[in-house]
């Protein structure tokens, strides 16, 4: 008899975007170990019977560990996919170049590990035109121009308070993309889109984001994320 696919998984380096492959990682719940089926393509295929909310932890070598819950109900049933996003640990190989931005966190209210974001000084090139719905997914419309690929990387729109992270997932016209989630911030048109970078502390507040650049120019600030 056939095993049935409960849920695939496809891990995502943050700062690439792109799917991590040829890469061992280990998938705990709780204590036990559960072994998928891994495909060449990067993705890991799990099988029942598995329960309908399970709650992982991913292990890799290159790779900050992270805790995952899987809610099977809320995938597409028809291809059952989960994109896990990972953060590169410095010092290690990974298949692009990059340079670290370092520094420390010393506000005594964040608790460490955390997830911050390094915001790119120099704007894309692209201002905000309109935010719409459909079927349950956002799309977001910019005018201006870029050279930079989006899809699968990390931007900001607002400022200050109404500064906001997000992922572009897919090109779907000219200068329209739709968005991974929804919004929780209003944002309005003319808002510039600043590339973003994303990695997590130590248990002491320090931090190593893979950026492009070095220059002290190049990033405009760091912000602590709440989620990751």
């Amino acid at each position: 008899m056939k095993a049935k696919v409960a849920f695939v998984l496809r891990l995502i380096d943050d700062y690439s975007g792109n799917v991590i492959q040829r890469e061992a990682f280990q998938f705990l719940d709780d204590q036990n170990l559960i072994k998928p089926i891994v495909k060449d393509e990067g993705m890991f295929v799990f099988l029942e019977p598995l329960p309908e909310i399970l709650t992982l932890k991913v292990i890799g070598t290159n790779y900050y560990e992270k805790d995952i819950v899987v809610e099977k109900t809320k995938l597409n049933p028809i291809e059952p996919i989960m994109d896990v996003r990972l953060f590169g640990k410095p010092g290690k190989p990974h298949p692009y170049r990059c340079e670290l931005y370092t520094g420390m966190i010393d506000d005594k209210k964040v608790s460490h590990p955390a997830v911050v974001c390094a915001k790119k000084a120099k704007p894309t090139g692209l201002v905000l035109k309109s935010v719409r719905s459909e079927n349950g997914k956002q799309f977001v419309s910019f005018s201006g121009f870029t050279q930079e690929n989006l899809v699968e990387k990390t931007y900001m729109l607002g400022e200050k308070s109404k500064a906001e992270v997000f992922i572009i997932k897919e090109k779907c016209g000219i200068n329209e993309y739709c968005v991974e989630g929804n919004f929780t911030k209003k944002h309005d048109a003319g808002e510039k889109l600043h590339r973003t970078y994303r990695s997590v502390t130590d248990v002491k507040g320090g931090y190593a984001i893979p950026v492009e650049s070095r220059n002290e120019d190049f990033i405009a600030e760091v912000i602590v994320l709440q989620g990751n």
